[in-house]
């Protein structure tokens, strides 16, 4: 598959936006968890593969 330049430049702006907000929807993720799931969301957390203060300070 071959793109074309403006579709190759559209999709790097999309995956600066997705990278750009990530640190957000983490933070959220987290903040949810430990609301929702207090007794278990600290088991989830290595999913994210982040050191778990980067998290903490997302979620802050």
């Amino acid at each position: 598959m071959v793109l074309r330049y403006d579709r190759w430049e559209r999709a790097g702006q999309h995956i600066f936006q997705i990278a750009d907000s990530s640190a957000w929807c983490l933070g959220d993720w987290l903040v949810y968890g430990q609301e929702r799931y207090a007794d278990r969301y600290q088991a989830g957390v290595p999913a994210a593969g982040l050191d778990y203060q980067t998290l903490r300070n997302y979620a802050w």
